[in-house]
């Protein structure tokens, strides 16, 4: 949003994961286990990154704790990522920040139970997600009134 356009605009799978790793730079065996994916490691063994790119070159007129956010969103490792709660309660976003408007899922994070082998479409990832939230909301409401 920042720049008004994507990121990391690949032309491809692997032209995406190029340009994400000229960021980020390329994963340790830990992010690798992080990513929780059978054919992460194969593709990554192709990828080659010509050059190195950093946050003041891709956000010159963002402040340090602009980029600070940034880098914590895009971290390679999902583990490390920051959440949508720390990020919402993060300083560069706090003039936007309201508890009352903003709910949080009590059960952590929502994985989609997808297999990297799996071709989808984005329309369709994005109908999945909304299929996940609306089961993990109609859950979340049936164990309150069981509960």
């Amino acid at each position: 949003m920042f720049l008004g356009k994507p990121l990391f605009p690949g032309t491809n799978t692997m032209n995406q994961i190029e340009r994400i790793m000229e960021v980020t730079g390329r994963p340790s065996d830990e992010d690798m286990v992080a990513i929780r994916s059978e054919r992460a490691p194969t593709m990554l063994e192709c990828v080659t990154v010509s050059k190195q790119i950093s946050l003041v070159e891709i956000f010159p007129a963002m402040t340090a704790e602009g980029r600070e956010f940034m880098s914590n969103c895009i971290s390679f490792n999902p583990d490390q990522r920051m959440s949508s709660t720390d990020g919402l309660a993060h300083p560069f976003v706090a003039d936007f920040h309201d508890t009352s408007e903003e709910p949080t899922f009590p059960d952590g994070s929502i994985r989609l139970p997808v297999d990297d082998s799996t071709k989808m479409t984005a329309a369709e990832y994005r109908d999945r997600l909304y299929q996940e939230i609306t089961l993990r909301r109609r859950e979340g409401r049936k164990n309150k009134k069981t509960g």
